[in-house]
């Protein structure tokens, strides 16, 4: 069994200095990426057909790279000890369309890695994450480092399929690991 996950890629041509350092001081060291789909377990006989569907989804929805603009936090704080802080973008009716049709031609594939993830994807919102695990004792604290009000623009450049053995921080940063789409 592996464990695979498909998410776009987020180019920020500008991005700011806060966010570069709030990143590396409270987020895991990932690309900046979109979520489309959450982590699951899926059987090596299925990947080639995985694949292929991914591929065919690319063509048939003729993607290109799309815009998007960051201009607002977003605390999800349904775990007090691992509150997750988040940049959405002001509008995602493109992101969100897109991914209700990626999940759809991903149906099949309903073994989650981690079951409290499903709420991302049936729920969808879409935002990229800056900061893991903040207890809700330093959440008040931890959000005074972010701006009031800012603006970042950028754009989802690459659909990546990531298939790893193992969620571990090496496994998620090989590039042996990810398979890439690039959009136009």
């Amino acid at each position: 069994m592996k464990i695979f996950a498909v998410y776009f890629s987020i180019c920020l041509p500008r991005e700011p200095d806060w966010l570069i350092k709030f990143r590396e001081k409270y987020d895991e060291p990932f690309e900046t990426h979109i979520t489309l789909k959450q982590p699951c377990f899926i059987a090596e006989s299925e990947l080639p057909l995985l694949k292929q569907q991914l591929k065919a989804f690319v063509k048939n929805n003729n993607l290109k790279k799309i815009p998007v603009e960051f201009s607002k936090v977003v605390v999800d704080e349904s775990d007090t000890e691992k509150n997750i802080i988040m940049l959405t973008p002001k509008d995602s009716v493109e992101l969100i369309a897109l991914q209700r049709k990626l999940i759809k031609v991903l149906s099949s594939y309903n073994d989650y890695f981690d079951i409290n993830t499903i709420k991302y994807e049936t729920d969808f919102n879409p935002h990229i994450t800056i900061a893991h695990s903040v207890v809700s004792q330093k959440l008040e604290k931890v959000l005074l480092e972010t701006p009031d009000k800012f603006s970042i623009s950028g754009y989802c450049d690459k659909l990546v399929l990531i298939i790893v053995k193992e969620a571990t921080v090496k496994e998620r940063k090989d590039p042996n690991n990810l398979i890439i789409f690039y959009l136009n």
